[in-house]
């Protein structure tokens, strides 16, 4: 009887003493298997008393399950809210370690951090003389290293002249498994007297595009036109949603116009034709041209206005010849063209008419040079 009186005292004592106990795991800057990095917490004391206590730790992976274990030292809790950061872990010393996950470990001693995953730190305030259980919080956090993309074209401070130029980069490595991302590119002007990474924190867009789902990206026809020797800066960044996961460097280029550009003469469509077809393959002043890279067979279907397809490649390997051909929805060629061509960027128009192109099907543009190379657009045109 009397055994039973004094546990029913201490388990009277432990309920009021653990009532008035709380616990919240906060979310520490970094995180790794070191056990400083887990005791980030806020200890609410609404007893009268300070309080002899000790910290429990745990962090689990929910698919590695226990990573780590520890104990802290005992430590005094002063009445009222006692924050426990990197700025008084000492109170915590010496702690005794339970358990480490050997494989995280490692990677953490090489990359200073852990791997991506979904993980748990569980915290238990004891009290230090019964060790009886006062408070028990949780937190769930995310660790997701995603590598920004390395920008590759336009070059760094190159000029270009094309009016829908592709921008390509390379693809982000890292993220959660099964998770993929997007990409978001923002161009700004870059004013007088100012750099490049001032004017993309501070100048608002002149083209911002997310959700591209491809490391590359041609400029729409629907954005501004670039302006004569402006310069602009560019960069991409990873995205989950609205958040940027990482980013690219600012690289900048300038816009200047083509020097091998002719006027368009309105009313006299067969001479336009005829320059059209000449070797020179000039670009004709007013008209928008669609640019065909090795990316094209990936990129989304564009809309043609009108009877006419403009577009432009640029011959980078010293081709001499190539034909042009418009394929079916059956991949048959119903229109096909052979023109000489030039170093550098050579534009075609082709008559849409003439190959009896109808509204609203998909059809593809082929370009095969001589060197076996291969570039695709695929197009439709709106009915009118």
């Amino acid at each position: 009887m009397k055994q039973s009186l004094i546990v029913a005292i201490i388990l009277s004592y432990t309920i009021a003493l653990s009532a008035q106990f709380s616990i919240a795991v906060t979310r520490p800057n970094e995180l790794s298997l070191k056990s400083v990095h887990i005791w980030n917490c806020m200890i609410v004391n609404q007893s009268n008393t300070t309080a002899d206590c000790y910290l429990h730790g745990i962090v689990t992976e929910n698919k590695q399950g226990k990573l780590g274990e520890a104990n802290s030292a005992v430590f005094k809790v002063p009445v009222g809210v006692m924050d426990i950061n990197s700025t008084n872990y000492e109170v915590l010393l010496p702690e005794e370690l339970l358990y480490k996950n050997k494989q995280y470990e490692e990677h953490i001693l090489r990359t200073n951090a852990l791997p991506n995953g979904e993980y748990t730190i569980c915290l238990t305030l004891h009290d230090a003389q019964t060790k009886s259980v006062l408070s028990r919080n949780c937190l769930s956090l995310s660790v997701n290293h995603v590598t920004p993309s390395s920008l590759i074209t336009p070059f760094d401070k190159s000029e270009i002249c094309e009016p829908n130029p592709l921008f390509t980069w390379t693809p982000y490595r890292g993220g959660l498994e099964n998770t993929s991302y997007n990409y978001k590119i923002k161009i700004v002007e870059i004013l007088d007297g100012q750099k490049a990474n001032s004017a993309i924190r501070t100048n608002p867009c002149f083209f911002c595009e997310s959700d591209i789902e491809n490391p590359f990206y041609q400029y729409s026809i629907a954005g501004l036109s670039f302006k004569e020797k402006q310069k602009y800066a560019w960069y991409i960044a990873v995205v989950d949603g609205k958040k940027e996961l990482s980013v690219s460097p600012v690289w900048t280029f300038t816009w200047k116009e083509c020097g091998n550009v002719q006027n368009e003469e309105s009313g006299n469509n067969d001479e336009e034709e005829e320059k059209d077809k000449t070797p020179e393959n000039l670009k004709i002043q007013g008209r928008n041209y669609f640019f065909l890279s090795h990316f094209g067979q990936a990129q989304d279907v564009v809309t043609i206005n009108g009877n006419k397809l403009n577009f432009y490649f640029e011959n980078r390997d010293g081709m001499k010849k190539i034909e042009y051909s418009i394929l079916d929805s059956n991949k048959s060629p119903i229109l096909v063209k052979d023109s000489e061509v030039h170093d550098s960027y050579n534009y075609f128009t082709a008559d849409l008419d003439a190959a009896n192109v109808l509204p609203d099907k998909k059809y593809t543009l082929r370009i095969l040079c001589d060197n076996a190379e291969q570039y695709f657009l695929t197009f439709s045109i709106q009915k009118q």
